[in-house]
């Protein structure tokens, strides 16, 4: 069949003009990769440091094997392989393995967290600490910027419902604008003096249905945390899960191995440079192409690479087809104006 062109994806996650962030590009360098006839060894396990787990959809898909990734597989064979109707069990007999492990190796962290750095759900916190926690995980305070700005307008939201919950008595919003939280320190430390039972209320049951609610609205970007085991768990495990690998900086502790890294484990194996030029990389495989084509059809024997004539216009009318002709073909001119050609 023609074709147009070819479409290199893994190949090209490590170019110069990639948006993976630098880490990622080395990891995908570090790993091997494996021989076209052992990419399946991927579904079992770590192979050429590739590995296959199940995408959102339910479809295969090959990622870097980082820690994240091995979780993933993990999840996929224990949990997300039972019936709907019994993962919430299976999740509550692993809780605290499942929370150990998403706050250690994976870049969607568990949500709840007390002031003193335990572990909490939701229903445990203070309103205050669900702010504060928010803001942790969805502003990037060491390049102040939010990961999205429909995080930032989640927490304009939530800061409303709470305000609604505590004012009292009937007055304007302190919240006029999303704009006011464009950097959030200070407008979500006045807004708890403000309402100062924040600090020791405990979420209600509505507020944290509704806060989940806010979270899964249309229009709103997938939160970068795992606020709950229930139903759903398995999208807010998958859903949204490779822009980390272009922004490491929104990534905890910006741990690479939390993160995940499509690559296929064939295609792997070609990549050992990070930030290598797009143009460095098509060059290489262009030369690659002929060289394997000058070994398998003539045996690295240039001396047996057929001529082949090509006819062309009188001598002065045949240096615009010539400037099609690939710089690896040497070009002749017969005495009788026919050109002929010799791949070298």
């Amino acid at each position: 069949m023609p074709f147009d062109g070819i479409l290199f994806g893994s190949r090209m996650m490590v170019a110069k003009e990639g948006m993976a962030s630098l880490g990622v590009k080395q990891a995908i360098v570090d790993a091997p990769g494996v021989d076209d006839s052992e990419w399946e060894k991927t579904y079992k396990g770590p192979t050429g440091g590739v590995m296959t787990v199940r995408s959102e959809l339910g479809e295969p898909i090959h990622k870097i094997a980082t820690r994240g990734v091995k979780l993933w597989k993990e999840m996929d064979d224990t949990i997300f392989s039972l019936a709907k109707d019994k993962r919430v069990d299976a999740l509550l007999a692993k809780k605290d393995y499942i929370i150990k492990r998403l706050n250690a190796d994976f870049q969607k962290v568990w949500f709840g967290k007390k002031a003193n750095g335990s572990v909490a759900d939701l229903q445990d916190m203070t309103y205050e600490e669900m702010i504060n926690r928010m803001i942790e995980l969805t502003f990037i305070k060491h390049e102040e910027r939010w990961i999205d700005l429909s995080h930032r307008n989640l927490l304009g939201d939530v800061l409303r419902r709470i305000e609604e919950r505590f004012v009292g008595a009937e007055k304007d919003s302190i919240v006029q604008t999303f704009s006011q939280l464009d950097i959030p320190f200070d407008f979500a430390k006045e807004f708890v003096n403000t309402y100062p039972l924040t600090k020791t209320q405990l979420l209600t049951t509505e507020d944290v249905g509704y806060f989940l609610f806010l979270m899964q609205r249309r229009g709103q970007k997938p939160v970068p945390f795992i606020p709950v085991l229930d139903k759903d768990f398995e999208v807010w495990f998958k859903k949204d899960s490779l822009w980390q690998a272009e922004d490491l900086a929104a990534v905890v502790d910006q741990d690479v191995q939390r993160t995940c890294i499509l690559q296929g484990p064939t295609a792997v194996r070609y990549s050992t440079k990070a930030n290598e030029p797009v143009k460095d990389i098509l060059d290489g495989i262009f030369h690659s192409h002929i060289a394997s084509l000058k070994e398998h059809y003539y045996g690295n024997d240039d001396a047996q690479i057929p001529q082949i004539e090509y006819f062309g216009g009188k001598p002065n009318g045949y240096s615009s087809a010539l400037s099609a002709v690939s710089p690896l073909v040497k070009v002749e001119l017969y005495e009788d104006d026919k050109v002929k050609t010799i791949e070298t």
